[in-house]
């Protein structure tokens, strides 16, 4: 039986400004806020951290 590899999934985050919404609703509306400044203090960003020596994020 062939053992299989697994790649260990990672994922980084760009900060970028928002260009457009492309997608319409007529059913609902949906608010879209642009992060402050205190969303990207140090502190904030470390509780997000899976490792502090890597800092990557882990998301479900």
């Amino acid at each position: 039986m062939k053992k299989k590899e697994y790649i260990k999934p990672e994922m980084n985050v760009f900060k970028a400004d928002m260009q457009a919404i492309l997608a319409d609703s007529q059913i609902e509306t949906i608010q879209l806020e642009r992060a402050s400044e205190t969303d990207y203090t140090e502190e904030q960003v470390k509780t997000l951290w899976d490792r502090e020596e890597t800092k990557t994020i882990w998301a479900d």
